[in-house]
């Protein structure tokens, strides 16, 4: 059986989905979505948690990983958007003081790097989930 090609420029549903846009351009979905993620429990033997175009972790000491591509990106300076989530009691993680990042000069068209560091003194900690998000284009 040949496979054949079908070109189309909207995707529409039939009217079954209340509340939300009932149709999206292609152009978004190919521009607009996310082209690789990857979750990672450091804090118990590197368990892979989910992924999509990551296909293994490579552990760069504590807190510090790159996500290595199934499929790799045209660029290496593609968007990365990174997150972690501790059970630390007294501590947290966040981005906007620059402690949850991605080094660029790490970051290849084969993978992606990803730092998660303790907002209360700057540490490097393998937490629950190291999480990142890539978008840009595919080679």
């Amino acid at each position: 059986m040949a496979n054949g090609t079908i070109a189309f420029d909207t995707l529409s549903t039939s009217g079954q989905i209340s509340g939300t846009a009932k149709s999206v351009d292609t152009d978004f979905l190919l521009n607009g979505s996310a082209k690789a993620f990857g979750s990672l429990d450091m804090a118990n033997s590197n368990t892979i948690k989910s992924s999509f175009n990551v296909s293994t972790f490579t552990d760069r000491g504590d807190g510090s990983l790159y996500g290595n591509y199934t499929n790799n990106m045209g660029s290496a300076t593609d968007c990365v958007c990174v997150s972690g989530i501790t059970s630390a009691a007294n501590g947290s993680l966040g981005a906007t003081n620059g402690n949850v990042y991605s080094l660029i000069s790490g970051d290849t068209t084969a993978r992606y790097s990803q730092n998660v560091a303790l907002v209360s003194n700057n540490s490097m900690t393998n937490e629950e989930a190291h999480q990142g998000t890539v978008f840009g284009d595919l080679a």
